[in-house]
């Protein structure tokens, strides 16, 4: 029996039943990218920031920008993706957190870059996210006024990392099965 009388559809449907591109090839990267950017704004929400921004590493290794909240948040993506350096590359280099309080005043020549870049944002905490084990991008969060970062931040970072982790995993597994319908 249909859940929803004006679709006739039931909520054992697959989710992309009914939807006018749902044969498209393409279908399910766009579900995706919807299932990416309702987490970043969740996520938003939970961590209290002003936005959530996601990198993630390429074939090669580069880290790119997959998403964020608000456009404050991929400016800052796009900026390090550019430069090949900040926080969210630090972040995954070394394996752990990384907080900036202000990227106007911290040290060194591709901060200053991502500060004239990424103006709107001021403080950085960029988590690493693993996947299997790995660290294979980074999670952003961002406020737009100098921020001290704290160990509560971090612990909450933390666990959106994990959820974003199991994400990417399950969004990954819906495209290869998707594939092979």
């Amino acid at each position: 029996m249909a859940d929803n009388p004006a679709t006739g559809h039931s909520r054992d449907d697959p989710p992309d039943v009914g939807r006018p591109d749902a044969g498209r090839p393409d279908a399910g990267l766009a579900m995706a990218a919807g299932g990416v950017s309702r987490a970043l704004q969740s996520m938003t929400v939970i961590s209290q920031a002003d936005g959530v921004a996601l990198m993630l590493a390429d074939g090669h290794g580069r880290l790119r920008a997959v998403g964020g909240s608000s456009a404050e948040g991929l400016e800052l993506q796009y900026a390090e993706q550019s430069e090949q350096s900040g926080p969210a590359h630090e972040s995954v280099a070394a394996d752990r957190p990384v907080a900036v309080a202000d990227l106007r005043r911290h040290g060194g020549a591709g901060y200053e870059r991502l500060a004239r870049r990424a103006a709107s944002v001021r403080a950085v905490l960029s988590i690493p996210v693993h996947v299997e084990g790995t660290a294979t991008g980074a999670l952003n969060f961002y406020r737009r006024t100098p921020c001290r970062w704290t160990s509560d931040h971090i612990a909450v970072g933390e666990h959106l990392a994990e959820t974003a982790a199991d994400l990417l995993v399950g969004l990954a597994a819906a495209a290869r099965e998707h594939r092979e319908r």
